[in-house]
């Protein structure tokens, strides 16, 4: 039977979006431990299945084997950030991808400690869909799942 706590994290997203993100893959990239422990919880909770990874070379590689269509990004990490991964996974999206990755890109969120002014519009003008402060909140995470579901399911225009 499964905790009050994981009932309450589940009944925060839909199960259509549920559906979906499972689906399509959700892909974290964390450097920190203990982050990464959180998120994996998070998702878990919310029974939303997750690849982790540690930086934003390896999440390169990630997209480059799998489709994701949910990319969970930290900016600040070692080898590549944030900022970086996210420009070469748009670079890579529009030249080598595969047709599903070329037709619907990655829906790609900041996950980060930056709160300055201009954090956020960093984070856009990378190339990133939308942007959460740490730690994400379980109804942050929500409301950003929801609305990468409505733009995966909305009928073409």
């Amino acid at each position: 039977m499964p905790s009050a706590c994981a009932t309450a994290y589940s009944a925060i997203l839909p199960p259509l979006v549920r559906e979906q993100l499972n689906a399509r893959g959700v892909l974290a990239a964390e450097d920190h431990p203990l982050n990464q422990k959180l998120i994996a919880a998070q998702m878990q909770k919310m029974g939303v299945d997750l690849t982790l990874v540690g930086n934003g070379a390896e999440a390169l590689e990630a997209v480059k084997t799998r489709f994701y269509g949910m990319i969970l990004m930290d900016c600040q990490m070692p080898v590549m950030d944030g900022f970086n991964a996210t420009r070469a996974i748009r670079a890579w999206e529009r030249g080598g991808a595969q047709p599903e990755a070329r037709l619907n890109p990655a829906y790609i969120v900041a996950v980060t400690a930056g709160a300055l002014p201009g954090d956020r519009e960093a984070c856009l003008d990378a190339g990133m869909n939308d942007y959460l402060t740490k730690p994400a909140q379980a109804e942050d995470l929500a409301r950003v799942f929801s609305a990468w579901a409505e733009r995966m399911l909305a009928p073409a225009a």
